[in-house]
């Protein structure tokens, strides 16, 4: 979850907002405002966009928001401060495939940045042009096999040594479950708690005897 600055990150923001990464790109051409969403981390940005839903904003303004989010966060996180200058060049799916998401990026930075022909491949060519050099797989898989050796892992012990552990634990709880009236039952006043989360909506409803 914690995918700031990422395609991931608009991947996840998409299927909140029940549209495809492409389908979000369009919506929020037709934006006319953003918010400020957490950029940082996909559950706290998952915090901000769900009122928004809940409140009725235009699905193109919170799908900019979050294109806005990405900016901020990869700004943040490669810039550090530092001024970003030069010629700017958008590689990489995301960057090739959202035109709200470069236009961001332009008005952020006050830039006019390119996007090359074949610019989703460019990651891959400069990898194949860096192992311009022959390798023996053997050695490879020899090495791979003696850095996971180096490896060390720490664990904790599980929570239950045996079913029947898990078994009295979950009877154990079962007993604090709380007493309930059928929804039409006539139970007088009530009291009524809402949790609007990142992700769910959770509803209860109390009356005089804790019911």
């Amino acid at each position: 979850s914690c995918a700031g600055g990422t395609g991931a990150f608009i991947d996840q923001m998409a299927t909140l907002l029940k549209m495809s990464a492409d389908e979000m790109d369009k919506a929020a051409q037709k934006s006319t405002r953003t918010y400020t969403i957490a950029s940082r981390c996909g559950v706290f940005a998952k915090s901000d966009i769900q009122p928004l839903i809940n409140q009725g904003a235009q699905a193109g303004d919170i799908a900019a928001s979050i294109y806005q989010a990405v900016v901020n966060q990869t700004i943040a996180g490669l810039a550090q401060g530092r001024p970003i200058k030069g010629n700017i060049l958008y590689l990489g799916g995301p960057l090739t495939f959202s035109t709200v998401l470069r236009k961001s990026f332009d008005e952020t930075l006050h830039v006019t940045g390119t996007c090359p022909e074949n610019s989703l491949l460019y990651v891959a060519l400069g990898a194949a042009f860096y192992a311009d050099q022959e390798f023996d797989l053997n050695e490879v898989a020899n090495r791979l096999d003696e850095y996971s050796a180096t490896a060390t892992y720490i664990s904790l012990p599980p929570l239950f040594k045996d079913k029947q552990e898990y078994e009295d634990f979950h009877a154990r709880h079962l007993k604090a479950s709380v007493p309930c009236v059928p929804f039409g039952a006539d139970c007088g006043p009530v009291h009524i708690g809402i949790d609007s989360g990142s992700t769910t909506i959770k509803l209860v409803v109390i009356d005089q005897n804790d019911n």
